[in-house]
């Protein structure tokens, strides 16, 4: 397959896959809300916040994974790949242990912190992600050599089996323990899953702990400790903030905030997916020597991300509240957070149109001083949620988070880039955003003449509607003004022949 066309591949498939996740999040968040309420939500939610901090210990060697496998895949250095899986899986072991017991002795005290109910819940969770740390060295290799056509898949299958599950156990009148025995198995499955496609993608490669090197694990740690920075950061901005105003405000406030950022989130795990194909691709153009190749990817996968993200983020500015009230299905939930909506769309779709950067960066190992300034907008993060929360509550949380993404994961960021590539990034940011946030604009102004005339979104019927008219009018010109022209082939290219053998022979 030709890099345009695999390239393209891989983001149809993780957009698949994201959809099918958004679709699963859409539903799935007012059942649990329903069954468990929004105290027992915020402890599900704080749980979760807590044991995400257990990818610390992994100290970026999950990255350094991907960044490595990508290269030597493309050198053809099985010998080097085998040495790196097999001193990856050493010390994933190791930490997996530690991850285990902490979770083991710890529980208590953390749940006396967060004043959880339920430690066990902890426990379950905590031991799940320990058992994920091996695991994570093949998920990785998948991803250096490109293969997201089959983690999406995994992604999926084991998603809906999860939900499945939930589902059951709430209405068997099972609560957030019994939730959490449904993740652990579900991530079994995902962790079993991911080892036999990796010895299907992967044949005869040997991984054995015992051929791991000091000699790799100091060249996995020069990179990896790097991204410990950057994944020390992420982890603070995504989870300090339900954890601090779970300390500040009562449980309920950990609800009220969690579920507008879930709408964010789960859109924008799509432009995460796209960031992932993009490391190990901007890696293969650096292991190659092809470096020139880079500004191109920085443009077009940024500008793909930023034009998925730009039609979510016109429907929620215009028709955010009524779908909030329509899916929570709770006056107070919306009353008390659904005004955070227009704040957050700001700063997640400034971000949308540069998180390729940061990801080229990573692939290129470039990334010290972008870390460096992510750890700094966390630590403004929580100072400035300790500040805001007793004076502004959840309005001025949302300020400031939105603002500081604007300032380093929008601007910042397109500097560092753009130094790095030796280009204008004023002349980049303008190729990135113009077209995506002008058609995003249009779509906006399409969704409000709607709103304003003939449906004003009392129903899911009439939100729908306005969404399929006003999404159909922006697909129809995102096709043509946002795609490259090889893109655009290679999607025809794809799809034509569903359509039939006249309709094929046109095309070629």
């Amino acid at each position: 397959m030709s890099r345009a066309g695999r390239y393209l591949t891989n983001v149809i498939w993780s957009s698949a896959s994201i959809a099918v996740l958004v679709l699963i999040g859409v539903f799935m968040t007012p059942i649990i809300l329903g069954y468990l309420g929004e105290t027992r939500y915020g402890e599900w939610t704080i749980a979760l916040s807590l044991v995400e901090y257990y990818w610390l210990i992994d100290l970026g060697f999950r990255s350094a994974t991907v960044k490595y496998s990508a290269e030597f895949n493309a050198l053809g250095d099985r010998e080097k790949l085998s040495e790196l899986l097999s001193t990856g899986v050493l010390y994933s072991s190791m930490a997996a242990v530690a991850v285990i017991l902490a979770s083991l002795l710890l529980a208590d005290r953390a749940a006396a912190i967060w004043h959880l109910d339920r430690p066990g819940l902890l426990r379950i969770v905590g031991v799940s992600w320990g058992i994920g740390m091996v695991f994570n060295i093949f998920g990785g290799c998948l991803e250096g050599f490109q293969r997201f056509d089959i983690l999406s898949k995994i992604w999926i299958l084991t998603s809906v089996l999860r939900s499945l599950g939930i589902v059951m156990v709430l209405k068997l009148g099972y609560g957030v323990l019994a939730m959490g025995w449904v993740l652990f198995g579900s991530q079994m499955a995902i962790y079993l899953i991911t080892w036999l496609a990796f010895r299907r993608v992967v044949p005869g490669t040997r991984v054995s702990m015992l051929a791991g090197t000091a000699k790799m694990l100091r060249h996995l740690a020069h990179y990896g400790l790097n991204m410990l920075t950057g994944q020390v950061a992420l982890r603070l901005l995504s989870q300090s903030v339900p954890l601090v105003i779970g300390v500040m405000l009562p449980l309920r406030y950990v609800a009220y905030w969690a579920i507008p950022v879930k709408m964010m989130e789960y859109a924008f795990d799509a432009i995460g997916r796209i960031g992932m194909v993009t490391t190990p691709a901007s890696a293969e153009f650096a292991a190659k020597g092809e470096r020139e190749r880079l500004h191109e990817l920085g443009v077009y996968s940024n500008r793909y991300c930023l034009a998925l993200f730009a039609p979510y983020a016109a429907f929620l500015l215009v028709y955010g509240q009524q779908a909030y009230i329509l899916w929570s299905h709770k006056p107070s939930v919306v009353a008390n957070g659904g005004f955070l909506i227009p704040i957050l769309v700001i700063g997640y779709t400034v971000v949308a149109g540069q998180f390729n950067s940061a990801s080229i960066l990573f692939g290129l190992g470039r990334h010290q001083i972008y870390v460096r300034c992510l750890l700094g907008e966390a630590l403004l993060a929580i100072g400035g949620l300790i500040w805001v929360l007793p004076h502004y509550g959840l309005a001025g949380a949302a300020w400031v988070i939105a603002s500081l993404m604007t300032l380093d994961r929008g601007c910042v960021v397109a500097v560092l880039f753009s130094r790095e590539i030796k280009i204008n990034p004023l002349a980049y940011v303008a190729q990135i955003y113009t077209r995506p946030v002008g058609l995003g604009a249009l779509m906006a102004l399409a969704l409000w003449l709607l709103r304003r005339s003939w449906l004003p979104g009392d129903s899911w019927l009439q939100v729908g509607g306005a969404l399929a008219i006003a999404g159909s009018l922006y697909a129809a010109l995102a096709a043509g003004l946002v795609l490259t022209p090889q893109h655009r082939e290679q999607l025809l290219r794809k799809f034509v022949p569903w359509l039939g053998p006249r309709a094929e022979a046109n095309i070629s």
